[in-house]
Order: structure tokens, then C-alpha cells, then sequence
């Protein structure tokens, strides 16, 4: 009976550290798996970061409810230096895309903005979208006040 007992003990033990070992290289493994993972999204961020359109400055920033502001042929507009601009690049303001002229150079771009998207007080958020390839601008706003 002793015996049977020890052995028992024995097994159960061996069975542990068995159970123990395999649990310490599978969260190893993880491990190396996940920073890969990360490092490997990572870089594919910042090849997209590389790519997308890059908003580098634009003006107006700000008109007051319903009172138009930069006109052009009687039209509202804002303008874009943008770095990586393509000419599959449109605007989207919160949501609704919008259709942009763009410099021969592919520098600048200006958009017509609705007299309804500024009727309103608010922050408005605006983004660069490359159709053809989905990459996307950092968000810029527009406030009305």
C-alpha cells in the first residue's frame, strides 16, 4: 500500500513539473510571438504613416455659424499643403466625402465646403482619404463658433 502511494505521489509530482515546464515554454513562446506581432504591426504603421496624405497645414481653421469665409467664385473654400498627395485624394468631413482640386505639382489641394456643414457651431473633423489605396490623413477640425 505504501508503495502504491508513493508511486502515486511520484506521478502526480513528475505530472506537475511536466504541466509546469510545458507552461513556462508556451508563455515564452507567446511572448516572442506577440513582440514580433507588435513589431511587425508596427512597421506596417509606419510604412502607411509613410504613404498616406499628410496634412501639413491648411487655413481657414475656423468661420462663425452660417458666415462664409476664403470665397471663391462666391464658394467657401479651404485649402491643403499636403505631403503625399495623390490625385485618388478626397476629403471627408465628418463623414461626407467631398471632392478636392489639386496643384499639377500634387502639393495643394482646396475643396468647396457646403454652406450646411458650417451652419452650425461645432468642431468638425476632416481627414485626407486615398481611395485606392484606403489610406487616411491624421484628423484636422474645422470650428464654427
Amino acid at each position: 500500500m505504501m508503495k502504491y502511494f508513493l508511486y502515486k505521489l511520484s506521478m502526480i509530482l513528475i505530472g506537475i513539473l511536466i504541466i509546469s515546464c510545458n507552461n513556462d515554454d508556451i508563455k515564452q513562446g507567446n511572448e516572442i510571438k506577440t513582440r514580433d506581432v507588435g513589431n511587425s504591426q508596427q512597421k506596417s504603421e509606419n510604412i502607411a504613416d509613410s504613404l498616406s496624405p499628410q496634412i501639413l497645414r491648411y487655413d481657414p481653421k475656423t468661420t462663425f455659424a452660417g458666415q462664409d469665409f476664403n470665397l471663391h467664385d462666391g464658394k467657401s473654400v479651404i485649402w491643403m499643403e499636403v505631403k503625399n498627395l495623390k490625385k485618388s485624394v478626397i476629403v471627408v468631413w465628418e463623414g461626407r466625402q467631398l471632392p478636392a482640386d489639386k496643384n499639377p505639382e500634387l502639393t495643394l489641394l482646396s475643396f468647396v465646403v457646403p454652406k450646411d456643414l458650417y451652419s452650425v457651431p461645432g468642431s468638425y473633423e476632416i481627414y485626407l482619404l486615398d481611395v485606392e489605396t484606403g489610406l487616411k490623413s491624421k484628423n484636422v477640425y474645422f470650428t464654427v463658433q
